[in-house]
């Protein structure tokens, strides 16, 4: 005769039994969160595909595709708070570079990097979409004739006595592609954030410049053709396809630093009084080859002056090939800016595959593309406060290599069979192990993350080992 405690194993057995058995079937199901308002997962992909009869070889080349957004946002298939709900990838599943305008519109831009269009060829992207907990950071791209303003025609009292940076978010996907011809343009220069005049000597700029077809990163600063002090660091193929933090920074006490993520790369004696003037502020440019530049920003001490993201560009002009968009200033408000874009949409065909809902294992391979986005103010609305869950078991389901389904069943599984444990130690009774099983499972099916026939699953073994432990009890 089995005792209670034995009786107590075996429904544990049991129960992991039937748990290893449902997390191998679960992956075979639709997206799990597909049929819930804002899905948790890229729960939708769609093919496009982007053909090349422009007579010439696309590479790194930006290409306009309008999208339905506002038609999704209506069926809650994507959140209307933020355009983090896409992702787009080759057939290996590599991010590809794209930028959303015009979020919750009948014809939202897309603008796409395609990377490399064979000219009389073409392309296939998978676009995921349908996920509300990704964060993905909008970037500018420069290559083929475009730039960003901001007509920030003021001093902003860049003294010696503050702290003050010029701060810019990027990534660069090829450095072998910044001097793009070092025999013919050996000084070749790329600007990132250009506030500087030339023929008075004033102001500040951050911008690489080649040396012998090398890159490096440069900052200077002047106030006058005697006061110029410039910092620069040669650029690592170690960085490319990674967001890296750029900071030109002028201390109070006489210092003019640059900055890779944190790290103080170059630093000079720089006792100027003043780094200013009157003229516009440009980021990027047309030269700024193989370079995404995500957000750009002026400090002072812990004060942001101005901060400039591109999360929320609204199209203001399309007549092709000349494109407009406006960008707002988030720290203050009173410097938005304007990216120009030129486009040449002529013999560049694209089309969309029919949606198809029925994917599982490709959400956790989905890489997130977000860059530092600092003082980027829509990224406080992500919605993983809501699912606090999906910062655990997402890098647990990439690092084991399992479907996101499998990784959630296993996962609530054993948060409830750790619930069960804690109450037997306490007071062993079956009913107490029941509901202390029921209520990770039941989180995991309110979140949207396991299906809700999972919890009937659960409950209907819960019952089952009740009643197989009442039975061993009374006899």
């Amino acid at each position: 005769m089995i005792n209670e405690k034995q009786a107590l194993n075996i429904n544990l057995l049991i129960i992991a039994v039937l748990l290893f058995a449902w997390a191998l079937i679960v992956p075979g199901a639709k997206c799990l969160s597909a049929d819930f308002t804002n899905p948790s997962e890229y729960c939708y992909v769609q093919s496009l595909t982007i053909s090349n009869n422009t007579g010439s070889d696309l590479i790194n080349k930006p290409i306009r595709v309008p999208k339905n957004t506002a038609d999704l946002i209506s069926a809650n298939t994507i959140s209307g708070e933020n355009d983090w709900a896409f992702s787009l990838t080759n057939s290996s599943l590599d991010n590809i570079e794209f930028l959303i305008t015009s979020y919750n519109n009948t014809a939202t831009p897309f603008w796409i990097v395609a990377p490399n269009i064979p000219n009389g060829g073409s392309v296939t992207y998978n676009l995921f979409y349908g996920n509300n907990t990704r964060v993905r950071d909008n970037g500018l791209n420069f290559e083929y004739d475009s730039y960003a303003r901001v007509n920030h025609n003021n001093n902003m009292n860049l003294g010696s006595n503050s702290n003050w940076q010029v701060v810019a978010d990027l990534r660069v996907t090829d450095s072998s592609k910044i001097c793009p011809d070092p025999i013919a343009n050996p000084n070749y220069t790329a600007n990132i954030i250009d506030k500087y005049n030339e023929t008075g000597y004033s102001g500040f700029q951050l911008y690489f410049l080649c040396s012998n077809g090398n890159p490096y990163l440069t900052g200077r600063i002047a106030n006058g053709q005697n006061d110029i002090y410039s910092v620069t660091k040669l650029w690592s193929s170690s960085f490319d396809n990674l967001d890296k933090r750029i900071e030109l920074k002028r201390l109070s006490t006489g210092y003019l630093q640059l900055l890779i993520d944190g790290s103080i790369e170059s630093s000079v004696s720089a006792n100027l009084n003043m780094a200013n003037n009157i003229d516009h502020l440009d980021i990027g440019g047309t030269e700024l080859n193989a370079t995404v530049l995500r957000n750009a920003g002026i400090e002072i001490g812990n004060d942001q002056l101005s901060t400039w993201t591109f999360d929320s560009l609204q199209e203001t002009s399309a007549v092709s090939p000349y494109y407009q968009y406006s960008f707002s200033d988030y720290a203050q408000g009173n410097n938005p800016g304007t990216y120009y874009k030129n486009y040449d949409s002529t013999s560049i065909f694209f089309s969309f595959s029919t949606p198809n809902s029925d994917i599982t294992t490709l959400d956790t391979f989905v890489t997130d593309i977000s860059g530092f986005a600092f003082q980027d103010v829509n990224a406080l609305t992500s919605t993983n406060q809501f699912n606090p869950i999906i910062p655990i078991s997402e890098p647990l389901a990439q690092g084991l290599g399992l479907p996101p389904a499998m990784t959630y069943t296993l996962l609530f599984s054993f948060l409830g069979l750790l619930m069960v444990f804690g109450v037997y130690i306490v007071a062993p009774n079956p009913i107490l192990g029941l509901i202390a099983f029921s209520v990770p499972v039941s989180g995991g099916v309110i979140s949207g993350l396991l299906p809700p026939i999972t919890l009937y699953l659960f409950m209907i073994v819960g019952l089952f080992s009740w009643g197989f432990s009442r039975w061993v009890k009374n006899n």
